[in-house]
């Protein structure tokens, strides 16, 4: 029986055979109908819903309550929907079809798109140049021309120009603004020509930024393998992880307080928002293991919604 090369590997899988050789993919195109290239689009933004469109779509939700309990938000929210989603997928399909993170997606999440052979990084590229005016074009019909703006030059500086990997200030500083964009585009959608009132809402989303600054690396904890191979700079990686749990582990219950404060938090909202962030501490400090830190990621996910809705919870108490 003939012995494959260990260098070259192929694979079938949704009708595309993949080859693999010295980093490079190539494919093989076989049938490919509307629900393959469907489920294809979903698998490019299904491991970021937890961390953006949910969280974002409260936290522009309840800035909306929270400038004056406007009616008829209820009608823009799919639109709102849809311009996080869209924007999302730019931010996937520009970042996944890097080699770099095509080799980190191998060891992290093979079942992405282009790691898994549904399509190679040159037809990634392609629908990139689809999707970018596309969004723009959303973007202006729906008013939200400046976070859009802003937002796909953050995913320009942190993956072609690799800002990613610089080192963890600049990244946590990055994804932290580029999180805030989408909550900043989020609330322009949803709220229209009324637009955000008040100096409390601009520095609500000043201090939920750097929330996320100061804790997001939570997300590195169990990509640190993948993370590795890119040569990638993050916290774990730089400063250990036991220094990187330690922070996220005391800074999570600290920012919980803050915002507390800040919103005058009710009943709700402080029995919502401070038991989550507990359990966030005690697993990232006592539980270690990628799964133990794919835990720890989902569960900063959930904390930061709580933290997102404490003025909706606020406002209801």
């Amino acid at each position: 029986m003939h012995k494959q090369n260990p260098i070259q590997r192929a694979k079938c899988q949704g009708g595309i055979q993949q080859t693999e050789s010295d980093g490079h993919v190539t494919t093989q195109q076989g049938q490919r109908t509307i629900w393959f290239h469907a489920k294809t689009t979903f698998l490019f933004t299904k491991g970021d819903f937890k961390s953006v469109v949910w969280p974002q779509s409260l936290f522009a939700y309840s800035v909306a309550v929270a400038s004056g309990g406007r009616e008829g938000l209820w009608s823009r929210v799919p639109l709102m929907l849809l311009w996080l989603w869209i924007h999302l997928l730019v931010e996937d399909i520009s970042n996944q079809r890097l080699p770099k993170s095509i080799l980190e997606d191998r060891v992290n999440k093979p079942w992405r798109p282009i790691p898994a052979g549904r399509l190679s990084p040159a037809e990634a590229q392609q629908a990139l140049q689809a999707v970018v005016p596309l969004t723009m074009c959303l973007s202006t019909l729906l008013g939200s021309l400046a976070p859009s703006t802003a937002l796909l030059s953050l995913i320009w500086l942190y993956n072609d120009l690799d800002v990613s990997s610089t080192g963890p200030l600049i990244r946590n500083s990055v994804n932290a603004l580029g999180l805030g964009c989408f909550g900043w585009g989020a609330v322009s959608v949803l709220l229209g020509e009324q637009g955000v009132d008040g100096d409390s809402q601009q520095c609500w989303v000043l201090l939920t930024t750097l929330a996320v600054a100061t804790t997001i690396h939570a997300q590195d904890l169990p990509d640190m393998a993948g993370d590795a191979m890119r040569g990638r700079r993050t916290v774990p990686l730089v400063h250990g992880e036991s220094a990187a749990r330690c922070s996220v582990s005391i800074l999570v219950p600290v920012w919980t307080v803050v915002c507390l404060i800040f919103w005058d938090g009710g009943y709700w909202a402080r029995w919502v928002a401070f038991p989550v962030s507990i359990v966030v501490s005690l697993v990232v400090m006592t539980q270690r293991g990628v799964q133990c830190g794919a835990m720890a990621w989902q569960l900063w996910c959930i904390w930061i919604t709580t933290i997102y809705a404490i003025p909706l919870l606020a406002k209801v108490a």
